[in-house]
């Protein structure tokens, strides 16, 4: 077989097919049994390029609401580090930096569908898109993110301090006074 190329040349008639909808997640390997049209020596079981095998499997329906989102996450993140003054500047750069190398890496590689890969490309996207002050993101009720755990404790970040935990029913003077006033 003539390698990655030839694997790509042969998603692309599945991708002209099923342009709307894709084949469905995760039914590449099923779906090149009929696509394949060099020897069957090596069943190509993934497109060796994660956005090839995304267009193939989820069409636009997929496709373009990933895109708009990515982009949205990336003029984001752009604003945060061109923003971004604090001493935490040079890590949120090297967050950036690792967003660009998995980005590319996936012109090449299906990686991110291993679950520590997109686990670890979730926390560097949280680590390039935190605050430049170090405050907690509001949710949509306007609350701290971190609300309260399944024993009915406390958790507040309380606008940038350290997460502190209070017992329901308590209030501890301890945790109180180590938060900063808002």
């Amino acid at each position: 077989t003539g390698g990655r190329r030839q694997i790509w040349i042969e998603t692309l008639p599945i991708i002209h097919d099923f342009a709307l909808a894709g084949t469905g997640l995760g039914t590449y390997r099923m779906t090149m049994l009929v696509y394949q049209r060099t020897e069957r020596e090596i069943l190509f079981n993934t497109a060796h390029d994660e956005y090839l095998q995304l267009a193939a499997e989820g069409g636009m329906l997929v496709g373009i609401p990933l895109l708009l989102a990515a982009c949205a996450l990336i003029a984001a993140i752009a604003r945060r580090l061109r923003d971004d003054t604090s001493s935490g500047f040079w890590i949120r750069a090297g967050a950036v930096a690792s967003l660009a190398g998995i980005t590319t890496q996936n012109i090449w590689e299906i990686g991110l569908r291993m679950p520590a890969n997109g686990m670890l490309f979730a926390i560097v996207c949280a680590v390039a898109w935190e605050k430049a002050d170090g405050r907690a993101a509001r949710g949509v009720n306007g609350r701290d993110a971190y609300e309260a755990d399944s024993s009915g404790a406390s958790v507040t970040s309380a606008g940038g301090g350290v997460p502190t935990i209070e017992p329901s029913g308590s209030s501890s003077h301890a945790c109180a006074e180590n938060r900063p006033e808002r």
